[in-house]
């Protein structure tokens, strides 16, 4: 009997999960319903920048939905159905414009892609051999004032040998991404 009644508690949890509006992308960017946003910290914004990757069609994108003098809406779209021409949020956030502005001004060009491409680059001149050098997935970026610290893995493959896996600390300059340390692990 327990076990049914856990059942039916996660059922209806995911009900009202599924239950939550769906809030048109379209209207959002025109910038009506921003009264829906959900308060949202520098902090979260960048963690949520920085990972930020493409998903699948039917989860949809990470976006900038609107911006204004206050506050710089954002979410994750989603769509009704395959077919679905219209992307909506579930739930959307808003960070303050001046935080980001303060904190993490270029933001735009500084992303979890960009970084992965400075970071390959800056490992691989570290190495006195040709190497091809693979950022992967999963590496951990902090902004810390002006700079971005970052601890990622990676793989190292030199010609004619087997990939070595490796981990390295970076920090690199938050705005222009130039480096200011690296060191192994």
């Amino acid at each position: 009997m327990s076990k049914f009644i856990f059942i039916l508690f996660l059922l209806t949890i995911s009900l009202r999960i599924e239950a939550l509006p769906a809030y048109s992308v379209t209207k959002i960017q025109q910038g009506e319903l921003l009264n829906k946003a959900k308060a949202s910290t520098l902090e979260n914004f960048f963690e949520s920048w920085m990972d930020r990757n493409a998903k699948k069609a039917m989860l949809g994108s990470w976006i900038v939905l609107y911006q204004n003098e206050e506050s710089l809406y954002w979410g994750w779209t989603t769509f009704e159905n395959m077919v679905s021409a219209n992307p909506t949020v579930k739930e959307f956030f808003k960070t303050p414009m001046r935080d980001i502005q303060t904190k993490f001004p270029n933001y735009e060009a500084v992303h979890g892609n960009s970084i992965r491409e400075k970071l390959e680059a800056v490992i691989k001149k570290s190495i006195p051999q040709k190497v091809t050098v693979t950022v992967l997935l999963g590496f951990k970026v902090q902004l810390i004032d002006e700079t971005l610290v970052i601890q990622t893995p990676c793989t190292i493959k030199a010609p004619g040998e087997d990939s070595e896996k490796a981990k390295y600390n970076v920090i690199l300059h938050r705005d222009s991404l130039d480096l200011i340390k690296l060191e192994p692990l």
